[in-house]
């Protein structure tokens, strides 16, 4: 009986050695789990903020060449010469991609981890492709593709699991384009006008640019907005920067171009897509308005030559029509030299950047 309860007791020692031994692996194996994933986690936020910052400085590198091109489009009518040469945009995608200007990813160098190709309007590569820095840019470049590849680095944890270095990128595209007409229909327009000269305090200004603040409609338009400049000839408050719907002399009602256009009236606030306003003032998204430069009556119809167009932002949702409705100028498009004004009237000297352009997108 006592030999017998002595093998027992043997036996049940070997099991729980047993048992602690599976219990030992068991916790390395589970250990080695846990570790992978603080170390994935740890690593993985790391490469996630290393992303972030290419990503950033990437789409700004991009966003700063489409400038320059719409730029050199301003003062030429060709993006591939004017104010910036491919060398200039070469080194702004150098600077802002790399961190010597501020927003960008510090510790990558140009010549290895900066790469960037001209696009056309649709983002896509220029046929070649052509890469800034080639020594020239292309006539049909409307953009600039970049892109930042982080350096491998090792990890610091998941090297443990077998993922002993890791590398990320990122790309951005940014493009220009020039508006030649805008439809007064569309919720991100209206039928309102833009004088081709700044107006404050009655003293007319130069020529406008971004970052103006402008009047876009007024019960006193000759006044607040032409600034009796000698160019607008319809006289008395018969327009108040209203155009009317469906009523345009060159045959495309709504739609406006460059050149002649007319409206015979339309000034009565209720007409007006008053809530075109208001949305673009809540969402700071622009409103894209012609740009005129003289205007005549006739016939009893209003006649106005319009230059170009513009893309503000309202400075109120305020639509009372008791006050002069105002806008800052965040772009511009598709300015044509100046021909001349109906009538004979004289406009003034056309600035030195015609045309414009207008409009960036990511």
């Amino acid at each position: 009986m006592a030999a017998g309860t002595q093998q027992q007791r043997k036996r049940a020692r070997r099991g729980a050695s047993t048992r602690s031994g599976q219990a030992i692996v068991l916790f390395a194996v589970v250990s080695v789990g846990l570790l992978g994933l603080v170390g994935l986690a740890i690593d993985g936020g790391q490469a996630l903020l290393n992303r972030r910052a290419m990503q950033a400085s990437a789409d700004s590198a991009a966003e700063a060449s489409a400038h320059m091109l719409a730029a050199n489009f301003r003062t030429t009518g060709s993006p591939a010469s004017g104010l910036y040469s491919d060398t200039d945009i070469s080194k702004v995608v150098c600077d802002t991609a790399t961190g010597s200007q501020s927003g960008g990813s510090p510790g990558l160098t140009c010549a290895t981890d900066v790469t960037a190709y001209y696009t056309d309007a649709s983002g896509q590569r220029v046929a070649g492709p052509v890469a800034v820095g080639g020594g020239s840019i292309p006539s049909a470049a409307h953009g600039v593709e970049v892109t930042s590849r982080d350096p491998a680095h090792s990890t610091r944890f998941v090297q443990l699991v077998g993922f002993k270095t890791a590398q990320e990128a990122a790309k951005g595209t940014s493009t220009f384009s020039a508006v030649q007409s805008v439809d007064v229909t569309q919720p991100n327009s209206g039928p309102w006008v833009v004088w081709f000269k700044t107006c404050n305090n009655g003293v007319e200004g130069a020529w406008i640019k971004i970052g103006d603040d402008v009047v876009f409609r007024s019960n006193q338009f000759a006044a607040d907005a032409a600034c009796g400049d000698p160019a607008w000839g319809i006289n008395g408050n018969g327009f108040k920067g209203f155009l009317k719907f469906e009523d345009d002399c060159n045959g495309h009602p709504n739609v406006y171009q460059q050149g002649d256009a007319c409206s015979s009236s339309g000034n009565a606030l209720g007409q007006e897509p008053t809530q075109n306003v208001v949305n673009a003032y809540n969402n700071q998204t622009p409103l894209y308005l012609p740009v005129i430069d003289s205007s005549y009556k006739q016939s009893g119809v209003n006649h106005f030559h319009i230059v170009g167009f513009v893309a503000i932002i309202p400075d109120s949702a305020n639509t009372n029509p008791s006050s002069p409705w105002t806008g800052k100028i965040v772009g511009y498009s598709a300015k044509l030299p100046n021909s001349g004004c109906p009538e004979g009237q004289s406009c003034g000297t056309p600035p030195t950047y015609t045309p414009l352009s207008i409009g960036l997108a990511g």
